[in-house]
């Protein structure tokens, strides 16, 4: 994937030098957990991203980060719910998350077996997102997703090991657009995620990004963990990833888990995308 964005970076600058400018036709999705209500509409967006083509109040399409990175087939679709040019938007969406090739993936470290990365998993996502005009410059939109695991022996990073183990995960959470000039703005994240569990996690990032009438690249992170995860104390030097270690075992979520260790969980994920609007 680096390879791939080295080389589409220099095309995307030439592009935007050449025959740049600011299109409100072409946005930002947002980030992996929290969405824009943008999406294509009667044209198509093709990148890192998202693969989607869109009508003038649906939209539908699939994440090829996740089927290259995750061997996760997806696929999305996406409905306006009121069809207002400006202002409040209601957006719909639904998601189907299913893992292909799964194998026990068994390497030997030192004296111990240890998990080589790999992902087996089976979801469904329904997401409900509420977006109005806060300034002219600053779109907020509000993020109401549920999700329920039918399979979650390896799953990705947005599931976190949990105190109550339940099939579901209820998040809610905050995406701020903002348009800093013509040809760049930033994305902030804030809310919570595993509301439906005891130990909800806090969900927060940044990204910025930079477009033109066509492309659109995006960078930054998002960090997700407890309050001891997040902000380590002096008798806790160090943070805990606790789901790259149960990824660690041949068991993985389907195993005991350490409850101590929720309490410290922590995760970093990068926002990435590359994206071009025909």
């Amino acid at each position: 994937m680096q390879k791939i964005i080295c080389l589409l970076l220099p095309l995307f600058f030439f592009h935007f030098v050449a025959f740049g400018g600011f299109h409100e036709k072409n946005r930002p999705f947002g980030h992996n957990l929290s969405h824009t209500d943008y999406f294509p509409e009667k044209t198509c967006s093709v990148g890192i991203q998202v693969v989607a083509c869109g009508a003038e109040t649906w939209a539908i399409g699939t994440s090829p980060f996740l089927i290259g990175i995750y061997n996760m087939a997806n696929i999305y679709f996406i409905k306006r719910l009121n069809r207002e040019i400006s202002g409040n938007k209601k957006t719909l969406q639904f998601a189907y998350f299913d893992t292909f090739n799964e194998k026990d993936q068994i390497s030997r470290v030192n004296s111990d077996f240890r998990l080589n990365s790999t992902y087996q998993q089976k979801s469904v996502m329904a997401y409900y997102i509420y977006s109005q005009d806060v300034r002219d410059n600053y779109r907020l939109h509000w993020n109401t997703t549920i999700s329920y695991f039918f399979d979650e022996k390896y799953p990705f990073s947005l599931r976190r090991p949990t105190f109550n183990r339940r099939k579901y995960q209820l998040n809610f959470t905050t995406l701020h657009e903002v348009k800093m000039t013509e040809y760049m703005g930033i994305q902030g994240e804030l809310g919570m995620i595993h509301l439906e569990d005891r130990y909800p996690r806090l969900h927060t990032g940044a990204s910025l990004f930079f477009k033109s009438k066509h492309w659109l690249v995006q960078f930054g992170f998002t960090l997700t963990g407890t309050l001891d995860g997040l902000f380590v104390s002096p008798d806790q030097p160090t943070r805990n990833d606790y789901q790259q270690e149960l990824r660690s075992r041949t068991s993985g979520y389907n195993g005991p888990f350490d409850k101590d260790k929720i309490k410290e969980d922590f995760s970093m994920h990068p926002e990435v995308a590359v994206q071009y609007l025909f």
